[in-house]
């Protein structure tokens, strides 16, 4: 009783953590209009757009290099770096209210906490794919869904938390409280997490290096790039090609974004449970063709209930893809789970940046409008299906 006691908790602080990585992702985000008000920071657009470099950089590195130092000094402490730079974060951004109006101070001290936050992101989210295939052997991608729903459900408490202390005058709680949240959780999961230098290994496998010639590895890499290309150019310019190319309002067009993020967590929670009915390499294939359907409904409709529908469903196309494509790639590689996950992860933020800035660039040197942009999007969502049925086809006549 007490072991299964025990057990609980370790898993309980397993989905904590990915709630909490979430809500300390989106920290700075969330402050963003602060961050650039005459009554906050007063950054202007470039120094706030440039914070986030740092951020994409860090995360990528310690995403491809985690799973690598993983093998030689564990999991576990992978993810204790990576939560000591959360930490280390969350305290600069507190130290940073003492030079809210010294620009000179202040703004070098946020690059430095992006980078951190990059790092800590990159590091964590490794080492918690990688716990979800050691935790959950039988079901790894069940298990690696519903702590991305943790970690989407974090994301949305993440505004609610700044908006609610910036309210009360004392916004710099909320650096406090997430930082203390991290320590806390570092300590339970250094008394209760184990430290594998390597998961299960299979008796089949060849090999515990990366498989570079593997053209089922090549294809989980060019997913995990593609998803984050789609996921990103619907999350970070949906709001402008929905006012610039829809004539919507901002108002209007936020609420779409809000529904496509709060569709893709609910999403997830509804793949957790549809997982043990229904085989998730179906699952898994069905998500590019109803990211499709969203965006062809963007074109021949032009309410706003039609415009809100379609980032819904592209929303649900989108929700669990990544951690699916991270199960099925884990499961793939075995012998080499943690690194794959960072290849994973580190592919991922890739995509996320080249959206994030190359968009903006396309738009500003072709001229090339929003509406065009979107409906490109078209062909990467078509390339995603046609790798999902491969690698799942793979993976069946494997077995």
């Amino acid at each position: 009783m007490k072991q299964k006691l025990s057990s609980l908790l370790v898993l309980a602080t397993f989905f904590l953590i990915g709630l909490v990585q979430g809500v300390g992702f989106t920290t700075i985000p969330s402050a963003s209009n602060f961050l650039t008000s005459s009554s906050g920071f007063s950054f202007n657009p470039e120094q706030y757009g440039a914070l986030f470099l740092p951020m994409f950089v860090g995360a990528i590195f310690a995403s491809f290099f985690g799973g690598t130092v993983a093998k030689r000094i564990g999991i576990k402490s992978v993810f204790s770096i990576g939560q000591i730079f959360n930490i280390i974060s969350m305290l600069f951004f507190a130290i940073a209210s003492l030079y809210l109006k010294e620009i000179s101070i202040s703004f070098p001290l946020f690059m430095i906490l992006m980078l951190c936050v990059g790092l800590g992101f990159g590091a964590v989210l490794t080492s918690l794919n990688s716990f979800a295939f050691f935790f959950f052997p039988k079901r790894p991608k069940t298990a690696l869904t519903a702590l991305h729903s943790c970690l989407g459900i974090g994301t949305a408490i993440g505004p609610l938390a700044f908006a609610y202390f910036l309210k009360h005058g004392v916004w710099w709680y909320d650096p406090i409280w997430i930082g203390t949240l991290y320590f806390l959780l570092l300590l339970a999961a250094l008394v209760g997490f184990p430290n594998p230098h390597q998961l299960i290994v299979e008796k089949k496998a060849n090999s515990k290096k990366m498989p570079i010639a593997s053209p089922i590895l090549w294809s989980f890499i060019a997913i995990a790039l593609l998803y984050g290309i789609c996921e990103t150019t619907f999350g970070n310019w949906g709001p402008i090609f929905l006012h610039q190319g829809k004539h919507l309002m901002p108002a209007s067009a936020d609420f779409a974004l809000s529904l496509f993020w709060g569709i893709i967590t609910l999403g997830r929670i509804a793949t957790v449970f549809l997982s043990f009915v229904v085989p998730a390499r179906y699952l898994y294939c069905s998500m590019p063709p109803i990211i499709l359907i969203g965006l062809i409904l963007l074109y021949p409709f032009v309410s706003e209930s039609w415009l809100f529908l379609s980032f819904a469903i592209a929303g649900l196309g989108c929700s669990a893809m990544l951690p699916l494509s991270i199960g099925f790639a884990q499961e793939r590689f075995t012998s080499i789970a943690p690194l794959i996950s960072g290849v994973m992860i580190g592919t991922y933020m890739l995509g996320f940046g080249l959206a994030s800035q190359g968009v903006g660039l396309i738009y500003k040197f072709l001229h090339i409008s929003f509406s065009t942009l979107f409906a490109s999007l078209s062909g990467p969502v078509i390339l995603l299906f046609l790798l999902c049925v491969f690698v799942t086809y793979e993976e069946k006549a494997r077995r």
